[in-house]
Protein backbone atom coordinates (compact mmCIF):
# COMPACT_ATOMS: atom_id res chain seq x y z
CA UNK A 1 0.00 0.00 0.00
CA UNK A 2 1.43 3.38 -0.98
CA UNK A 3 0.30 6.33 1.10
CA UNK A 4 0.93 10.05 0.77
CA UNK A 5 2.54 9.80 -2.63
CA UNK A 6 3.78 13.18 -3.82
CA UNK A 7 2.97 14.78 -0.49
CA UNK A 8 4.71 18.13 -0.43
CA UNK A 9 6.23 19.09 2.88
CA UNK A 10 6.86 22.82 3.13
CA UNK A 11 9.08 24.04 5.91
CA UNK A 12 10.21 27.54 5.02
CA UNK A 13 12.23 27.47 1.82
CA UNK A 14 12.91 23.73 2.03
CA UNK A 15 10.27 21.70 0.24
CA UNK A 16 10.31 17.93 -0.01
CA UNK A 17 8.38 15.28 -1.87
CA UNK A 18 7.59 12.35 0.41
CA UNK A 19 6.48 8.91 -0.73
CA UNK A 20 5.42 6.62 2.11
CA UNK A 21 5.08 2.88 1.53
CA UNK A 22 3.44 0.62 4.12
CA UNK A 23 2.74 -3.08 4.09
CA UNK A 24 0.90 -5.50 6.35
CA UNK A 25 3.60 -8.18 6.59
CA UNK A 26 5.91 -9.09 9.46
CA UNK A 27 7.79 -5.79 9.37
CA UNK A 28 11.48 -5.40 10.08
CA UNK A 29 13.07 -7.43 12.85
CA UNK A 30 14.28 -5.50 15.88
CA UNK A 31 17.58 -3.77 15.13
CA UNK A 32 17.26 -4.13 11.35
CA UNK A 33 17.70 -0.39 10.87
CA UNK A 34 21.37 -0.94 11.80
CA UNK A 35 22.11 -3.31 8.89
CA UNK A 36 19.21 -3.45 6.42
CA UNK A 37 21.07 -1.18 3.97
CA UNK A 38 24.27 -3.29 4.06
CA UNK A 39 24.77 -5.07 0.73
CA UNK A 40 24.15 -8.85 0.78
CA UNK A 41 22.79 -8.79 4.33
CA UNK A 42 19.45 -10.41 5.10
CA UNK A 43 17.71 -11.94 8.08
CA UNK A 44 17.97 -15.68 8.59
CA UNK A 45 14.26 -16.33 7.95
CA UNK A 46 14.45 -14.64 4.51
CA UNK A 47 17.69 -16.26 3.26
CA UNK A 48 15.81 -18.59 0.88
CA UNK A 49 14.01 -15.68 -0.83
CA UNK A 50 16.43 -12.78 -0.56
CA UNK A 51 20.07 -12.03 -1.29
CA UNK A 52 20.04 -8.62 0.39
CA UNK A 53 20.43 -6.23 -2.52
CA UNK A 54 17.03 -4.52 -2.90
CA UNK A 55 17.16 -1.91 -0.14
CA UNK A 56 20.91 -1.19 -0.51
CA UNK A 57 20.46 -0.51 -4.24
CA UNK A 58 17.34 1.58 -3.60
CA UNK A 59 19.27 3.66 -1.04
CA UNK A 60 22.17 4.20 -3.47
CA UNK A 61 19.82 5.42 -6.23
CA UNK A 62 17.84 7.66 -3.87
CA UNK A 63 21.00 9.23 -2.42
CA UNK A 64 22.32 9.89 -5.95
CA UNK A 65 19.25 12.11 -6.34
CA UNK A 66 19.91 13.92 -3.02
CA UNK A 67 17.13 12.00 -1.32
CA UNK A 68 16.90 9.83 1.74
CA UNK A 69 15.14 6.63 2.76
CA UNK A 70 13.83 5.88 6.24
CA UNK A 71 12.56 2.52 7.49
CA UNK A 72 10.56 1.40 10.48
CA UNK A 73 7.59 -0.65 11.59
CA UNK A 74 3.96 0.34 11.81
CA UNK A 75 2.39 0.23 15.26
CA UNK A 76 -0.35 -2.04 13.87
CA UNK A 77 2.19 -4.35 12.15
CA UNK A 78 4.08 -4.34 8.89
CA UNK A 79 6.90 -2.26 7.51
CA UNK A 80 7.00 1.45 6.77
CA UNK A 81 9.40 2.97 4.23
CA UNK A 82 9.63 6.71 3.50
CA UNK A 83 11.35 8.12 0.44
CA UNK A 84 12.18 11.82 0.78
CA UNK A 85 13.35 14.00 -2.10
CA UNK A 86 14.11 17.69 -2.32
CA UNK A 87 11.62 19.57 -4.44
CA UNK A 88 13.04 22.19 -6.76
CA UNK A 89 10.69 25.09 -7.34
CA UNK A 90 10.99 27.97 -9.74
CA UNK A 91 10.84 31.53 -8.37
Amino acid sequence: MILNTNQLSNSGENQHIICEIKDEGKGFVEGAVNYVFDLFTTDEEYKDNSIGVGLPIAKMIIELHDGSILIGNNAEGGANVKLIFKSETEN
